[in-house]
């Protein structure tokens, strides 16, 4: 076999080689869950944006305290009652001017009830607005949520950058399940 011919069947194999196994490595997917274990698999992880409304799950610290006057404490308490018995329209009511003034926690849980359509229309672009009031904030389920609405393109455009940033924010603050490689 001429030496021309023998470069071009090694280069040929090279090739078919690199594009089989980058068909290959398209298909696995890597995700780290809440206990810090790596998983791998043919099918993308099922991300579950965080929610704080179950009143036995501590909500992790922020890294910006927002001082909250007893008016605002009785609301939020209100809130969590109104939240914990499914009552979403008592619960925007109360939400809606505390997160207008800038309450993170109000915009967070405000942004749920857009996100999840919980006693309103489902609005992503809404919830993205309120994740990103409390994000910027530095309340880190909202700034994990936000991340998640980047990765998927919910929302707000579909950016990788943007939500690995999100993520590592909340990560940053312990959120475990916001591990920048668990995208």
């Amino acid at each position: 076999m001429p030496i021309m011919n023998k470069k071009i069947l090694a280069y040929s194999l090279i090739l078919i080689t690199v594009a089989l196994s980058t068909a290959v490595l398209a298909t696995v997917y890597r995700w780290v869950d809440e206990k810090g274990v790596t998983h791998f698999s043919d099918k993308p992880q099922t991300r579950r944006r965080a929610t704080a409304i179950e009143p036995d799950k501590k909500e992790p610290s922020q890294s910006k305290e927002y001082p909250l006057t007893s008016e605002d404490k009785d609301a939020l308490k209100a809130t969590e009652s109104a939240l914990n018995s499914k009552d979403y329209p008592k619960a925007l009511a109360l939400l809606k001017p505390l997160a207008e003034r800038g309450n993170p926690q109000a915009q967070y849980r405000l942004g749920m009830l857009f996100d999840q359509g919980l006693g309103v229309a489902k609005n992503l672009v809404e919830a993205s607005e309120w994740y990103r009031k409390a994000a910027v904030q530095g309340y880190a389920l909202a700034q994990y949520n936000l991340g998640d609405m980047y990765y998927k393109g919910e929302g707000v455009p579909k950016d990788s950058t943007m939500a690995a940033s999100w993520y590592r924010n909340a990560a940053e603050q312990g959120i475990a399940f916001a591990h920048p490689s668990s995208g």
